[in-house]
């Protein structure tokens, strides 16, 4: 499948939600904005035995959880080579706080879908993207999608 192939999916698959789909990413989206407190707690790094440590690792916030679950189960994860995407980076790095506000569908799918695959690799980053206050702001651009 090609990159466009696997956008067009995706897309089409945010397209198809059903009514209660969209609630729920409603709701998800509601929760994600009203959360309090961290996003994400690093456990482990202690001594478990002489010169043995456990390896750390960052617990993440249940609702991170369930938005990505909701966003799997959903088909809306874009298969793409996200290590190279610049356009995606120099955004996601901006510190311009309304960089979000008039992305597309393509792009935000895809943003969202970088920061998941990235965690696979540097444990914690969909921590911080929530902590940093992107991840809740492109869920919010999806529920303003939802309704285009």
């Amino acid at each position: 499948m090609t990159d466009t192939e696997a956008t067009n999916q995706a897309v089409r698959a945010f397209h198809s939600l059903s009514g209660d789909d969209t609630v729920k990413l409603k709701d998800l989206n509601t929760r994600i904005q009203n959360h309090k407190g961290k996003w994400g707690v690093r456990r482990g790094g202690k001594e478990i035995a002489v010169n043995t440590i456990e390896m750390p690792w960052v617990q993440n916030d249940p609702l991170i959880l369930e938005f990505i679950t909701f966003i799997y189960e959903e088909g809306l994860t874009i298969v793409f080579d996200w290590k190279d995407w610049d356009e995606g980076e120099k955004l996601y790095e901006s510190k311009d706080q309304t960089k979000y506000n008039n992305v597309d569908l393509e792009t935000t799918l895809k943003l969202i879908t970088a920061v998941i695959r990235q965690d696979r690799f540097a444990d914690g980053s969909l921590a911080w993207a929530f902590e940093s206050g992107d991840f809740p702001k492109l869920a919010n651009r999806l529920v303003e999608l939802s309704v285009v």
